[in-house]
């Protein structure tokens, strides 16, 4: 069996990790009394999701047959996150509030109704909204091939491409999403999810001239500044009552930080060099999804038992409370991120034995 390639299991594991971080910082540190950093980690944290429709394009178009992605979508991807959110919405009240099973307000029957319906039309995402969006862009996924193939027959096309969509995307931006109304569900999150998709698939083919000492110093330089420039940006709008938009993924900033990212990791590990560690990296990355699906729980379970609160207080008395924050964040992240692992790990291993025994 072919090796995945270890340059991208590195990114997308610290996909991973950021979509956890970012969490944690939201229960965590919602308003530290240091505004800046509050606002640059809001800014450096946003795009993780990003990351991760850059990395399906990577490999999305070359799915050969439409069938076999369907049914590895429907293994992979719909059944392991259907098994979640039914879980999560009818043991979450008994589990984590303390809320009597025979009481529980979601297996009223006008209840289940609704959210069963809100389900199968898409509309009951949540934070699981990824789930849902990604089904979508199966969907067209033969659209998207046919798009892919034609951007292949000149480098002109593929940058032609990235222009125009960043245009649009910064147009967007200017109009505080007044333009495309870009969301988390339904068409407004498949454009840009589609748009993404094809800037991996564009990446992924172009990456050999992206990897090299010089191309790393200068995204990390290109980083830094479209960062402080999206700070900045994201405190105007605070200041004028305005959405904080410019902190989304489906932005500009949130584009071109996602992708500057996922090729800093690339180059940190990368795929022409053998390491000792490659393994390390490649088999926790075979569980991001699972992870993905599986913290939220543990999330909230830590949030309503008021952990959270606890470590930042303790954390206080050691540090500035700028430091703190940052340190609980951290903590925070590393202690879900393994949790979820273990529990991901030994899920997988219960499900291959009940499938094997029967």
């Amino acid at each position: 069996m072919k090796k995945r390639n270890v340059s991208v299991e590195f990114a997308r594991l610290i996909a991973c990790i950021v979509v956890i971080l970012c969490h944690c910082n939201f229960f965590a540190v919602y308003a530290p009394e240091d505004e800046f950093l509050h606002r640059v980690m809001i800014s450096l944290l946003a795009d993780s999701v990003g990351m991760f429709w850059l990395i399906t394009g990577f490999y999305f178009l070359q799915a050969k047959s439409y069938g076999k992605l369907w049914l590895g979508t429907l293994k992979k991807v719909i059944l392991p996150g259907l098994a979640i959110i039914l879980f999560t919405r009818f043991f979450t009240d008994p589990i984590i509030n303390g809320v009597p099973f025979s009481e529980n307000p979601a297996l009223q029957p006008e209840e289940i109704k609704r959210f069963f319906l809100s389900l199968i039309t898409f509309r009951e995402t949540g934070i699981y909204w990824y789930v849902f969006a990604y089904i979508l862009v199966v969907l067209i996924q033969p659209v998207l091939k046919k798009l892919g193939e034609w951007l292949d027959r000149g480098a002109v096309r593929q940058l032609l491409f990235v222009i125009i969509t960043l245009v649009l995307l910064i147009a967007n931006d200017f109009s505080n999403n007044g333009l495309c109304h870009f969301s988390y569900s339904g068409i407004f999150v498949l454009i840009p999810a589609a748009i993404e998709v094809m800037w991996g698939h564009i990446i992924y083919q172009n990456r050999k001239w992206l990897m090299s000492l010089t191309m790393l110093v200068a995204q990390l330089i290109l980083f830094v500044g479209v960062l402080m420039g999206r700070v900045a940006v994201y405190s105007y709008m605070l200041k004028q009552d305005m959405s904080s938009h410019v902190v989304s993924w489906y932005t500009g900033f949130g584009f071109v930080m996602a992708t500057l990212v996922t090729l800093i990791c690339m180059q940190i590990v990368r795929e022409d060099r053998e390491h000792s560690f490659d393994d390390a990296i490649r088999y926790p990355a075979g569980y991001t999804y699972p992870v993905y699906l599986i913290h939220p729980f543990l999330l909230s379970f830590a949030r309503v038992r008021g952990l959270f609160k606890a470590m930042s207080e303790w954390l206080s008395n050691i540090f500035s409370t700028g430091v703190s924050a940052v340190f609980s964040v951290l903590i925070a992240t590393l202690i879900f991120y393994f949790s979820s692992l273990v529990i991901a790990m030994a899920l997988r291993w219960l499900c291959n034995k009940c499938f094997k025994t029967t």
